[in-house]
Formats: C-alpha cells, sequence, structure tokens
C-alpha cells in the first residue's frame, strides 16, 4: 500500500522548488487515496459510478426452492437505476422484488416465477434490493442484475461469489 504524504501550501508556492520529496507526493498520493491509506483522504459517494440500467449482466444466479420462500439480499452503496431480470421460470412460485430504504419496503415487482419479466429500480448507498421466491410446492428462476457496463460495487449481502463480469482487483 503507498503511504499518504500531505502536501504543504510552502511546497506549492510560485517560486517553491519541484523537489523528489514532492514528486513522490504527486506520484503516490493518488494510490494510497485509493488504496484507504492513514491520513489520506476518503473517497466520497460522488466518486463511485453511478449505476444505469443496461444489457451488461454483472450478477447471474439461479434460485430454486422445494416449498419453502427462498431470498437473495442486494445492498447498494451507490446512486443510480439498476435493472434486476428474471429468466423464464419453473413450477407455481411467485417472484418478489422489494426494495427497502431506511425501513421502508416498496415492491419493485411481483408475478408469477415462469414469466420472464425485467424491472429497473432506483437505488441510493445505503438501499438494500431483496428478491423472493415463493412457492407452495417448488419454482425456480434466474436472477441477473444488469448495468450499462457500469461496476457495481458489492458490499455483502449475496453479491459475493456470483458476480460475473466486474474486474480483477
Amino acid at each position: 500500500m503507498a503511504d499518504y504524504t500531505t502536501i504543504t501550501d510552502r511546497q506549492v508556492d510560485p517560486d517553491a522548488p519541484i523537489t523528489s520529496e514532492l514528486g513522490y507526493a504527486w506520484s503516490y498520493n493518488p494510490a494510497a487515496i485509493a488504496e484507504g491509506a492513514i491520513n489520506a483522504p476518503r473517497l466520497q459517494m460522488a466518486a463511485f459510478p453511478r449505476l444505469l440500467p443496461g444489457a451488461s449482466v454483472r450478477f447471474k444466479r439461479a434460485m430454486s426452492s422445494a416449498g419453502s420462500d427462498v431470498t437473495l439480499f442486494f445492498p447498494f452503496v451507490q446512486f443510480g437505476t439498476i435493472r434486476f431480470s428474471l429468466g423464464s421460470g419453473t413450477g407455481d412460485g411467485t417472484v418478489t422484488i422489494v426494495r427497502r430504504r431506511a425501513d421502508i419496503g416498496l415492491t419493485q415487482y411481483s408475478g408469477a416465477a415462469i414469466t420472464p419479466a425485467t424491472t429497473d429500480i432506483d437505488v441510493i448507498p445505503g438501499d438494500l434490493v431483496t428478491v423472493r421466491l415463493t412457492t407452495p410446492s417448488s419454482a425456480g428462476v434466474t436472477v441477473s442484475v444488469l448495468t450499462d457496463g457500469r461496476d457495481i460495487i458489492p458490499c455483502g449481502g449475496d453479491w459475493c461469489g456470483y458476480m460475473t463480469t466486474n474486474p480483477l482487483p
């Protein structure tokens, strides 16, 4: 991890010499900020890529149930709109997608698991989107999360292990 070096006003005055210490600070400080080095300024939420719906799959997972509810949880730390896509499912289940914001749930979609569907959901940092498959017997459906090609910043929940095209660190 790169170390963060504070640059003083005296070091950048019009008549101040350009020193190797200043050159190193200019070179390494951006990496130190991005890596969260001690004493480095922290990234603000506005620095994260804004989510826009599109056709680029960022998450894909099959859900199945044999008489009990199955729920996927998607917490968000970015602003924007995200696309949830449900593939053709099987059985007699119902899929419900709910966005929770400040402990208030708002149903974004509810329909039969066998019916393909797409819904766009506006999200802000702190939102939790849940996808629930409910069935009295057995059902299955594939859930995909899509953007316009921008990366989703995973922050726990069911993102882990199922991200598809975010680049590796």
